[in-house]
C-alpha cells in the first residue's frame, strides 16, 4: 500500500512552521558553537581547525555527489506507489557508493592538499577524516526520512544534534582542562559529535521506516541512478566550492590568524542573512504553484515582494553590525577577533546586492531553469578564485583576509547579475524590488 503524504493546508503549515523553528535553532547553535570554538581555541588554533574543516568539506563533495537529493526523490516516489523493493535498493546503493568513494576521495584529497596546505592543517584534517563518510551517510539518511514525509525528523540529526553535541563536547573539554583546546582535540571531538548524530539518525530511520520495507526484497539497481547524480551534484559542488574557497586560499598563502578572522566574519555574515533564507523558503513553493497555473502577473508581484522582504530583513541587521558590530564581536568572540569587523563590512556589501536582486535562484529552480542557476554560480565561483588568487598572496598581514573578503563579495555581485539576467530572459520576470512597477514580459 502506498504511503500517504500530508496534503491538508493545516499539515503543510505545521510542517512549514516546524522547519522555520528548526532552521532558527540550527543557526543559533551554529553561531554559539563558533563562539565557544573561537574562545576555547584562540585565534591561531581556531584558524587551523577552520582550514582543516574546509579542506574536509571540499573532499566530501565528490563523496556526497548529489546522492542525498537522489535518495530524497527516489524514496518519495517509491513511497507514493508502494514500491518498497526499489526504496530498499536505492538506500543500499547510496550507502555502498558513499562507503566506496570516501576512502578514495580521502586518499586523493589529503595527498593533494599536502602539497600546498600547512602541515598542521593536514594533520588536523587527517584526524577529522571520518567526518567525510559520516556526514555523507548522515545526509543520505536524513534525505530518506524526508522522502518518507518525516520532514522535521529529517533535519534533527545533522542540523540540530551534531552542532549541539560539538558545542557541549568542546565546552566540556575547555572547562575540564582549564586551558586552550588544541585544533587536533577539537577535530577529534567533532568526529565524536558526528558519530553521536549518525547513531541517533540510524535509530530514527529504523523507527520510522515503513513496515512493508522490512518484508520487501530489494529491487535490481537502476542504472539511471548513476547517471542522475551528476546534474544533481553540479550546483551543490559549485556552492560548496564557493563557500570554502576563501578559507582554503587563505590557509595556503596567509597565516592561521587570517583564516580565523575571515571565518568569524563569514559566521557573522551568515547570521545577518538569516531572513533572506527564510524568505526563499517561504515563497519557493508559491513560485512553482503560480508557474504551473500560468499566473504570471501574480508571480511578478510575488518575487518583487520577496525582494522587498529580503531587503527589509537584511538592512536592520546590517545597520546593527555597522554601528555596534565591533563591540558585539568583542563580546561574543573576544577582543582578539576585532580584525573580523572590516572583513564583515565587505561581505555585507555583497549580501546587500544579493538581497536587492531577490529570489533569483528560487525563480530559476522552480521554473525548470536549474542549469542557468548552475552557470551563474559557477561563473561567480570562478570570479572568487581569480580575485582571491590576485589579492590574497601579496596581501601581507591582515591584507590577505581582506583580499578573500573582497573576492567573495565580488563573486556574489557577479553571479547575482548573471542570475537576474537569466531569470529576466528565461521567464520574463524581474526579481528586483523594481519588478513591482513592471508587467511580466513573454520570454
Amino acid at each position: 500500500m502506498p504511503a500517504q503524504a500530508p496534503t491538508s493546508r493545516r499539515a503543510i503549515l505545521i510542517a512549514g512552521g516546524g522547519l522555520l523553528v528548526i532552521r532558527g535553532a540550527a543557526i543559533g547553535l551554529t553561531v554559539l558553537a563558533s563562539v565557544v570554538l573561537a574562545r576555547a581555541m584562540g585565534v591561531e588554533g581556531y584558524g587551523s581547525y577552520a582550514l582543516a574543516l574546509s579542506l574536509l568539506s571540499l573532499i566530501g563533495i565528490p563523496v556526497q555527489m548529489g546522492i542525498p537529493t537522489l535518495v530524497l526523490r527516489e524514496t518519495s516516489g517509491s513511497a507514493a506507489v508502494g514500491d518498497w523493493g526499489r526504496m530498499r535498493a536505492v538506500w543500499a546503493w547510496a550507502t555502498r557508493r558513499i562507503v566506496l568513494m570516501a576512502p578514495l576521495a580521502l586518499v586523493a584529497g589529503l595527498g593533494g592538499i599536502a602539497l600546498f596546505a600547512p602541515g598542521n592543517a593536514v594533520a588536523v584534517a587527517l584526524i577529522g577524516a571520518p567526518l567525510v563518510p559520516l556526514i555523507a551517510l548522515g545526509l543520505a539518511r536524513d534525505a530518506a526520512l524526508r522522502g518518507l514525509h518525516r520532514i522535521m525528523l529529517g533535519q534533527v540529526s545533522e542540523t540540530i544534534l551534531r552542532p549541539a553535541a560539538t558545542l557541549v563536547l568542546i565546552a566540556l573539554a575547555w572547562g575540564i582542562g582549564g586551558q586552550r583546546v588544541g585544533p587536533g582535540l577539537a577535530m577529534a571531538l567533532s568526529v565524536l559529535a558526528a558519530a553521536i548524530a549518525f547513531g541517533f539518525g540510524i535509530w530514527l530511520l529504523a523507527r520510522h521506516r515503513p513496515r512493508q520495507l522490512r518484508e520487501a526484497a530489494p529491487a535490481p539497481v537502476d542504472p539511471a541512478w548513476a547517471r542522475a547524480i551528476w546534474p544533481l551534484a553540479g550546483l551543490v559542488a559549485v556552492q560548496g566550492l564557493g563557500q570554502h574557497l576563501g578559507v582554503v586560499i587563505l590557509g595556503s598563502f596567509a597565516a592561521a590568524t587570517d583564516v580565523a578572522h575571515f571565518k568569524i566574519a563569514q559566521s557573522a555574515n551568515g547570521l545577518a542573512v538569516v531572513g533572506l533564507g527564510l524568505v526563499s523558503l517561504m515563497i519557493a513553493p508559491r513560485i512553482a504553484h503560480m508557474q504551473a497555473r500560468g499566473e504570471r502577473a501574480a508571480l511578478q508581484r510575488l518575487v518583487a515582494i520577496g525582494a522587498a522582504l529580503s531587503l527589509a530583513a537584511l538592512l536592520p541587521a546590517v545597520a546593527v553590525l555597522v554601528v555596534w558590530g565591533q563591540p558585539l564581536l568583542s563580546f561574543l568572540y573576544g577582543p582578539d577577533y576585532l580584525a573580523s569587523w572590516p572583513l564583515l563590512m565587505v561581505l555585507l556589501v555583497g549580501q546587500c546586492v544579493n538581497a536587492f536582486f531577490g529570489t533569483t535562484i528560487s525563480l530559476l529552480n522552480m521554473t525548470g531553469n536549474e542549469r542557468f542557476t548552475l552557470q551563474g554560480i559557477a561563473v561567480g565561483t570562478a570570479t572568487n578564485l581569480v580575485v582571491a588568487l590576485a589579492l590574497v598572496p601579496g596581501g601581507g598581514a591582515a591584507g590577505g583576509a581582506m583580499g578573500a573578503a573582497i573576492a567573495a563579495s565580488t563573486a556574489m555581485v557577479v553571479w547575482n547579475l548573471m542570475l537576474w539576467r537569466s531569470a529576466l530572459r528565461r521567464t520574463g520576470i524581474d526579481t528586483t524590488i523594481f519588478g513591482v512597477l513592471r508587467k511580466p514580459v513573454t520570454p
